[in-house]
């Protein structure tokens, strides 16, 4: 959408993105122009779990990032500092398939691999940290996750047997931080941003990696499901043991 018609989809979630005629929901397309804006669009639309960090907090992040502030200049006594009301860009919705990308990986362990009870434990803690329907948790969690500084979420991933498909979240992420420190460097961000492209077709590169990567993948189970079972399970072992002569 964004290369044929500059459009932002502003509402990824597990349902809204199939392509299908009757179940893939665009009701919050919107097109990106470079008309001035005086107000902040209404962007915070879509699901929670799948939204990006600055479209749930309604501002730039980056604008005045710590590692550039040196290359912004200090605006001089009574001047004019130009407002540039937040906008949803496509940064926004690439960010969106990020985290229901996370999701998805957190959520589900392949049936062909054997994960430990911790590993499984710290997948479970993960996901309601970053996706529960708690929105002050999920606030700060999600922001920290997207940093880096988030150490549950790196637990999480060094437990994992997927440290394959991690290792492109990884880089996904990292793609998406990079790109937002450079957009906003420059406000307002116009629609013939050089950077959107290349970051739209690096994204593509990466889904296309883990699809690969995730080959010959055919059933995957819940982690939820999984803890139930091995709780379950344990649980008529210990009622199996013989009783203990004195």
């Amino acid at each position: 959408m964004w290369k044929d018609a500059h459009a932002i989809h502003r509402d990824i979630s597990t349902g809204n993105i199939l392509y299908d005629g009757q179940n893939g929901r665009l009701e919050y397309v919107t097109f990106y122009d470079d008309e001035p804006n005086t107000t902040t669009h209404n962007v915070k639309t879509g699901t929670l779990q799948f939204m990006a960090v600055e479209v749930f907090n309604g501002r730039y992040h980056y604008r005045d990032d710590e590692d550039d502030s040196f290359l912004v200049p200090i605006p001089a006594p009574g001047s004019d500092v130009p407002d540039h009301p937040f906008r949803h860009n496509i940064l926004h919705d690439l960010e969106s398939i990020w985290w229901l990308v996370m999701c998805t990986v957190l959520s589900y362990i392949p049936d062909i691999f054997v994960a430990d009870a911790k590993a499984l434990a710290d997948h479970e803690n993960a996901c309601y940290s970053l996706f529960s329907s708690d929105l002050g948790v999920v606030g700060i969690e999600r922001r920290n996750a997207l940093e880096d500084k988030y150490p549950g979420f790196a637990k999480s991933i060094a437990e994992s047997p997927l440290k394959t498909v991690y290792s492109l979240v990884l880089h996904f992420r990292y793609t998406i931080r990079r790109s937002y420190r450079t957009v906003e460097k420059s406000l307002p961000i116009k629609s013939d941003c050089p950077t959107f492209l290349p970051v739209l077709d690096a994204t593509i590169g990466t889904l296309e990696a883990m699809k690969t990567s995730l080959a010959g993948i055919t059933n995957v189970t819940r982690v939820t499901e999984l803890i139930r079972k091995r709780k379950a399970d344990t649980n008529a072992v210990q009622e199996e043991e013989p009783p203990r002569k004195k």
